[in-house]
């Protein structure tokens, strides 16, 4: 597999008219252009079942139908801010995977709290559908990272939930679910 350095070398390398040089030029752009999602408003969080976001749902990619096309590798990176926490309830979320389905996948969730921003609680899984949460601690702000594997094309999302309903916290609108395709 020829690096992004590579391919845009090559692509350099030969006139713009030529059809080989400009299908390079979209591998390229369809690797290093994110397919990325923002919640544009606030969402109260309802109830102990987990649910989908209204905004944090990839369901079309940047080159095809599919969010997630299988074979490929994919960089994630998502940012959850809560508010209105204070019931002691604590979240839980996890990442859905609608119809697509991974392997070779390692996620890591980094939880920061309201009783003390510096306490963090790390948390690794190689799946999709696994909720990460603590009980009795108002998680402020979630971070997920991961790299995956598709093994058939979907879509992927964010899905958030009370882990006891005492809280009545608020996804705030400037989260964002972000993947990146960085192999084929």
């Amino acid at each position: 597999m020829a690096s992004s350095h590579q391919v845009l070398g090559k692509a350099t390398q030969q006139t713009l008219n030529s059809a080989e040089a400009l299908n390079l030029s979209r591998i390229l752009i369809e690797r290093s252009t994110p397919n990325i999602v923002f919640s544009t408003a606030a969402q109260v969080v309802i109830g102990e079942t987990l649910s989908a976001s209204d905004f944090l749902l990839l369901s079309t990619g940047v080159a095809s139908n599919k969010a997630c096309v299988g074979g490929r590798a994919y960089l994630l990176d998502a940012y959850l801010p809560f508010g209105g926490l204070g019931g002691g309830g604590g979240i839980k979320v996890d990442l859905a995977g609608g119809d697509c389905e991974t392997s070779n996948a390692q996620f890591t969730y980094t939880q920061y709290t309201s009783d003390d921003p510096a306490l963090v609680t790390v948390t690794n899984t190689n799946q999709l559908n696994t909720p990460v949460g603590s009980d009795n601690v108002d998680i402020i702000v979630t971070r997920i990272s991961g790299v995956f594997v598709v093994d058939s094309s979907g879509s992927i999302g964010v899905r958030f939930a009370e882990n006891t309903a005492t809280d009545s916290a608020t996804l705030l609108g400037r989260a964002y679910l972000s993947i990146t395709e960085i192999a084929q």
